[in-house]
């Protein structure tokens, strides 16, 4: 099982060496298997501890980590590649060590693995002593690179101060570099990110026996087969190295010819480098340079105005887009007027309809009264007709008798000529009287001919407007119904709103009530989570949490029974009830629920801490 560390300058471009690495058969490390923590995470917590423990007892292990400078103006040749020794206060059990045995534990399947890490420098030594199978590779490049910025607005805050408080970093951190190179030799290379980068088909063979890469994966770097699919692999990958600007690399440069000491640690991390960066510039004097960059300027330029030129008709073009857009946009919203338009015309139709409908049935009203008024004449004309009939009944009975008055006449005629005379005058004055009757009735029928005739076609009046006033009262019933299911939505809502009303006055009548917040951290759970949380972060907090648990149990069941907390309202009937809800999303109300989850079971006891932990976590990073 072979591991790797690369360390380098938080600006060498480290992380484009781990990725060509892996590119060609370095795994990445699996998170720790008990405490799932990466290396990089390990190596913060041991950077914390270790300077710590260099004045504690002796059954706690130390790596001492002191620093070699190398002097400023001298050469690569002067320099000697001693060893510095360590001192290392040898112990039996150690829980720092813990966490790299646990890194270990979970990458033994693994036969060549590693990470990077520019601060695992300050724990080299311990890395070192750790495990002799750990092999490093420090990486360097070039000290133009402290100008690189994600953003121009960084680096135009630049000044004389900050560039000199860089370059004293930059000088530091690779004096340490060398330091520990010369140190670790035999189990370390050194290289360039950008030679790497220019010549890795060429030179990761070599870099791979250096640090005793496994003998298969180095003879697979040759076979043209591996190096076909890791082109493919290579091009998903995102370098951090960007295109040069020889303009900046000129300004750069002059800016680093003030300040030898850059120079000087550069140029002895190439003599001693494994792999140093070769560059093509070295044989270019400074004029050739300089109208390089000059020239690469102008280009630019021109590049810019092109682009500008691009910019501006594309900005007519969606300037002319706008233009359609907004004639579009017009003859919508005329559209739209003459749809409103029409809508007005048809709301004044149905008013017309409306208006029409209740003139129909002013008529329907007024023919109902003529109807009325034609049938009382209609009786009073069958009063007169039964008159008539009476008075018929009775001319007819006194002509009868007067037929037995003349058969009593004639018979006595012989005897009395005198009585016949007048018997016939009296005769011709009943005939008369009988033709005027006569001509009396013909006159009545002829006027209850013209009566009948009128009531046929009032009656036809009369079944039209009933058929009409049919269809109405159907239209009037659905109305009715519709009426009725209103009427009893709306006595619905008045009963509701009633209810409403009498809750409102109870609860005007009850006390406003504050104190959500102050109730929820009253509560065991808060309570328990707050002392969790408040003790957890030291180790003496820790021997003594369970003791603090139980006192803070034991005065909660004391208040409990003191204050009576049962009998108070719901916390839904405060007024600032939205606090409460703001208090349990605080991280010690979470870790007191899970106090009180895991607690009651003993078998959960073990992994408890670790789930504090963990939710501690995940707080943290939501």
């Amino acid at each position: 099982m072979k591991k790797v560390i690369i360390i380098g300058h938080k600006q060498s471009n480290y992380q484009d060496v781990e990725k060509v690495f892996q590119c060609y058969g370095m795994n990445p490390p699996l998170p720790s298997k008990r405490e799932k923590m990466s290396p990089i995470e390990i190596g913060h917590v041991l950077n914390k501890v270790l300077p710590g423990l260099e004045h504690t007892p002796k059954n706690i292990s130390l790596l001492s980590n002191k620093k070699s400078k190398v002097k400023k103006g001298s050469s690569a040749k002067n320099k000697s590649h001693k060893h510095t020794k360590t001192s290392v206060i040898q112990t039996t059990s150690s829980i720092w060590d813990n966490l790299s045995l646990d890194l270990m534990l979970a990458n033994i399947d693994q036969n060549f693995w590693g990470w990077s890490d520019p601060n695992a420098i300050q724990i080299l030594d311990y890395w070192a002593n750790l495990d002799p199978n750990i092999h490093f590779v420090f990486v360097y490049d070039k000290p133009e690179n402290l100008f690189q910025y994600h953003s121009l607005e960084e680096a135009l805050r630049l000044d004389k101060q900050s560039i000199e408080q860089k370059f004293e970093e930059w000088q530091d951190y690779n004096e340490k570099l060398l330091t520990c190179f010369n140190k670790y030799k035999e189990r370390s290379v050194l290289l360039n990110t950008q030679q790497l980068q220019n010549t890795k088909k060429t030179s990761l063979s070599e870099i791979y026996k250096q640090i005793s890469a496994p003998d298969a994966l180095v003879k697979k770097l040759n076979e043209p087969s591996l190096n076909k699919d890791m082109e493919i692999i290579e091009v998903n990958q995102e370098l951090s190295h960007q295109e040069e600007c020889p303009l900046s690399n000129f300004i750069v440069s002059q800016i680093i010819k003030n300040s030898p000491s850059i120079t000087e640690i550069y140029e002895e991390l190439q003599s001693n480098a494994d792999l140093p960066y070769i560059s093509e510039q070295k044989l270019v004097n400074d004029t050739d340079f300089a109208l390089a960059a000059w020239k690469d300027m102008i280009q630019k330029q021109i590049d810019t105005n092109q682009y500008q030129y691009e910019k501006d008709l594309e900005l007519n073009t969606i300037k002319e887009r706008q233009l359609e857009t907004n004639k579009k946009y017009q003859l919508a919203e005329q559209e739209l007027s003459e749809k409103q338009k029409e809508i007005e015309q048809i709301k004044d139709e149905n008013e017309k309809v409306k208006s029409e409908k209740l003139k129909l049935n002013e008529h329907v009203q007024s023919t109902h009264k003529i109807l009325s008024e034609k049938e009382k004449e209609i009786a009073c004309i069958k009063n007169e007709n039964t008159k008539i009939k009476e008075e018929k009944t009775k001319t007819d009975q006194a002509y009868h008798v007067t037929k037995k008055t003349l058969s009593d006449k004639e018979n006595e005629l012989k005897t009395h000529q005198e009585e016949i005379e007048a018997l016939k005058m009296i005769f011709h004055e009943n005939i008369s009287a009988q033709e005027e009757i006569q001509e009396k009735f013909q006159e009545a029928n002829k006027r209850k001919q013209e009566l009948e005739q009128e009531l046929k076609a009032i009656s036809d009046k009369k079944a039209l407007l009933e058929a009409e006033n049919s269809q109405k009262t159907q239209v009037s019933e659905s109305l009715e119904n519709e009426n009725k299911a209103l009427l009893e939505q709306i006595q619905f809502i008045q009963e509701e709103l009633e209810k409403l009303y009498l809750d409102n006055q109870i609860l005007k009548a009850k006390p406003r009530l504050y104190g959500a917040a102050d109730r929820i951290k009253n509560q065991l759970t808060y309570r328990l989570g707050y002392k969790i949380q408040k003790h957890g972060k030291s180790l003496f907090g820790v021997m003594f949490l369970p003791f603090i648990l139980f006192f803070t149990y034991l005065g909660f069941k004391r208040e409990m029974k003191k204050y009576e907390w049962n009998t108070l309202p719901p916390i839904h009937e405060y007024e600032d009830a939205h606090e409460a809800n703001r208090i349990k999303s605080h991280l010690a109300y979470k870790l007191g629920v899970l106090f009180l989850q895991e607690i009651n079971n003993p078998f959960k006891w073990l992994t408890l801490p670790y789930k504090l932990i963990k939710e501690g976590k995940r707080f943290k990073q939501g």
